[in-house]
């Protein structure tokens, strides 16, 4: 370091923290301008860990850097302290890691250990669990050269709820430090700063809350009952159009008048407990507790709508936690920049706006397969739909069914265009029910499509923390509740007879299948493989990853698929109405912007979706069995009793055993690209991966997974969320299960349940 000494605690260059005028004596320190590294905070173990007070100004335009003045204290000062009322938030080296890229034999630690806090430290720090987006997975390297090379992220910051709250956008990063071997921080604040959506609409949502006042149920009747000139197939559309105008307008006084009402209640409430206890005074006690537990009802359930809760069922009042998981929810999903494929950055309104559609719009882009491929890729399907099938499938819909679909589906789900959920519907089944019924009816026995019946916003959710690119999340459809029950009608046509149509090997929304079918036979396999180190054999076991898996199904490869198995040509029109005659608009931070029509995909949200995902997949199945059936991939036994498996689905999940030889790699890499250009499915090769028996040399091993094109592991650690292979340490095996559930743990603040 060229003989200049650090200070990890008051953040100066001259000394070291030893000899730090800090470590004896209670006094304000400014970092000021000499210091590289601006404010620092150390946890307990490597220094003093230290408060800081930031005062709250006007709200700035731009994301402003924080640089509080520290208040040097010792230890024992900080357990005696109380939470800020505008919350805390802490930053700087927790000593402990949140995330590691070592091996062993440098000794494991334990989550709560990732995730540890001073043990003495006040109730607000220790809910401070919530760690602040935006840093790098590591922040410390260590120059120890490969292979034990040490990276971990030990600098990172964590905030409580309430500071989350005060500040939803907030972001922190990790700079470079030429002195020191850990990466400084800087953290952005926004004070409840609006992203400016330039040209994009607000989108209106009915609010569940609103069901327990009665002026709501006056605005649906009094709408519902006015003349209408417009067919009955339209009619739904116009009258839900006006009852969504009525509530925008009426909502936002209500939501006003309700949090003025809640304060001036509490309010009332103190005086009323302060005077003197007459009958009078106790009488309007009871009436304004009654009123005041009404209303704070109605703000549990706004915020309960969009926590997406789905853990927590019962409760008494329990608003500060919805509202806690909404707000983290909220900054999870939002977009603020994205990284172009030329690895620049796109920060504005905008740019991200044209990033999204740009993408999407070649995500959505059929590859116009050729005839001669999709025959080929639906060669082997057998004729599996008979006389009885196809009758029942082209029986007219009836009033049963459509109520059925309607009530057999979640009542707070994300709406659509339209803005109403279903619990809409569920409430007011009443008065809507025969316009929708005409509506739905219309569409599913004539098989023509209402005005506006089947567009479809989409959202984008996150699938992973380190957000960087568009590929990192998932679209998500939100229907037009209409079109919703139209698509769970024939679903539920569908569903009794798909035992009859796909092959045991896929396992994923089959009646009378369940998960861990699949499960028991990979880990059977999967632990043959394993103990399998001696003999000629050789074996092994590929995990398939599909790119976009739901995104990419070509339109006319599923009609191929569909014929193939001997649907009736009605029933495959409008299957194929159904899919093709949708409108994307997308959704981001609750306004609407730009369209997109597309030529292939299914879409996630869409109730019909998972049941033409498998019958799509089963042409992959049909492929693998017919190279069974001619021995080229012959599969693996685990025994001589055994039957042999081949491959295992569970919707977009594959697991192909096999022996481990030239040609059988060349046979399966064929197989995946006849399905490639067939289907319009690419593999991920990046999240693939091919694991060997024990007796397979190591250079065998290396030539054939990149032969295949994917990289090679030593086991494959989980499938379909348990773990894949046993060891001897039943510790080790249950790890993740117990990360999960501290995990959820983490996030059952006790202050915020009741």
């Amino acid at each position: 370091m060229n003989g200049l000494n650090f200070c990890y605690l008051c953040g100066k260059l001259g000394h070291i923290s030893k000899w730090c005028d800090s470590r004896f004596q209670s006094e304000l320190v400014d970092p000021g301008e000499n210091s590289p590294y601006g404010p620092w905070l150390r946890a307990v173990g490597r220094g003093t860990l230290g408060l800081a007070s930031l005062k709250i100004r006007e709200p700035q335009t731009q994301p402003q850097l924080a640089r509080p003045r520290f208040t040097s204290r010792s230890h024992r000062t900080l357990t005696h302290s109380s939470e800020p009322k505008r919350g805390s938030a802490i930053f700087g080296d927790f000593s402990q890691p949140a995330a590691s890229t070592h091996e062993p034999p440098m000794s494991p630690r334990t989550h709560p250990q990732l995730h540890s806090t001073p043990p003495a430290a006040p109730s607000h720090v220790i809910q401070m669990r919530r760690e602040i987006g935006g840093a790098s997975p590591e922040s410390m390297v260590n120059l120890i050269l490969e292979p034990h090379t040490v990276s971990e992220r030990l600098d990172r910051a964590c905030a409580s709820e309430s500071w989350s709250c005060l500040f939803p956008d907030t972001r922190v990063h990790h700079v470079v430090s030429p002195y020191s071997d850990h990466s400084p921080l800087v953290v952005e604040l926004q004070l409840r700063i609006q992203w400016d959506l330039s040209g994009g609409r607000k989108c209106f949502h009915f609010e569940a809350a609103w069901l327990q006042e009665p002026a709501c149920v006056d605005i649906v009747k009094k709408t519902w009952s006015a003349p209408q000139t417009s067919r009955a197939e339209g009619r739904l559309r116009e009258k839900l159009s006006m009852v969504s105008a009525r509530f925008s307008c009426w909502g936002r006084l209500y939501g006003r008048a309700t949090r003025d009402r809640i304060k001036e209640l509490k309010r009332l409430l103190v005086a009323r407990k302060q005077s003197r206890r007459t009958q009078d005074n106790r009488d309007h006690m009871f009436s304004d507790k009654a009123e005041l537990s009404k209303l704070i009802l109605q703000e549990e359930t706004f915020w309960k709508q969009r926590s997406k809760d789905l853990l927590l069922k019962e409760g008494d009042r329990n608003s500060s936690f919805f509202h806690a998981k909404a707000s983290r929810r909220h900054q999870t999903n939002s977009i603020r920049k994205l990284r172009n494929p030329d690895g620049s950055w796109t920060e504005t309104a905008e740019g991200v706006q044209q990033c999204i559609l740009e993408y999407f719009q070649g995500v959505f882009t059929s590859s116009r397969p050729r005839p001669d491929d999709i025959q080929s890729g639906t060669e082997f399907l057998p004729t599996a739909v008979n006389a009885e099938m196809a009758e029942d499938l082209l029986r007219p819909y009836t009033e049963t069914e459509i109520t059925k679909a309607l009530f057999g589906m979640s009542p707070l789900k994300s709406p659509g265009p339209d803005g109403m959920p279903l619990i809409f519907y569920q409430k007011f089944w009443h008065v809507v029910k025969s316009d929708v019924i005409s509506c739905v009816l219309y569409f599913l026995n004539s098989r023509v499509l209402p005005m506006g019946f089947n567009e479809t916003h989409i959202v984008l959710i996150p699938k992973c923390k380190q957000l960087q690119s568009l590929p990192q999340y998932r679209p998500i459809s939100l229907c037009n509740v209409a079109y919703k029950i139209a698509s769970k009608s024939i679903a539920n046509r569908l569903k009794p007879w798909l035992d009859r149509i796909i092959s045991p090997a896929q396992s994923a929304f089959v009646p009378g299948r369940l998960i861990t079918d699949n499960v028991l036979l990979a880990f059977e396999t999967n632990h043959f493989l394993n103990t399998h180190s001696r003999g000629r054999k050789h074996f092994m076991n590929l995990k398939l990853d599909i790119s976009k898996a739901y995104d990419r199904v070509e339109w006319s490869f599923l009609k191929r698929v569909l014929g193939k198995f001997g649907f009736p040509s009605p029933f495959i029109d409008l299957i194929m109405l159904c899919i093709s005659s949708v409108s994307y608009s997308f959704v981001l931070s609750g306004s609407q912007f730009g369209s997109i029509t597309p030529q292939r995909g299914l879409r996630q949200g869409d109730p019909l979706s998972p049941y033409l995902f498998l019958l799509c997949t089963e042409s992959l199945s049909s492929l693998f069995r017919e190279v069974a059936d001619r021995g080229s991939v012959p599969g693996v036994a685990v025994c001589s009793e055994a039957p042999r498996i081949s491959h295992l689905l569970f919707a977009d999940d594959t697991m192909v055993f096999s022996p481990a030889d030239l040609p059988t790699v060349h046979v399966i890499r064929q197989i995946l690209n006849v399905y490639k250009l067939a289907s319009g499915q690419e593999i991920n090769l990046h999240k693939s991966s091919a694991v060997f028996s024990r007796n397979t040399p190591l250079d065998s091993q290396r030539g054939l997974a990149e032969a295949l094109g994917l990289h090679l592991d030593n086991k494959h650690e989980v499938y379909l969320g348990l773990p894949a292979v046993a060891f001897r340490s039943k510790r080790a095996i249950f790890a993740a299960l117990k990360d999960r559930i501290w995990k959820w743990i983490q996030g059952w603040h006790e202050k915020t349940l009741s």
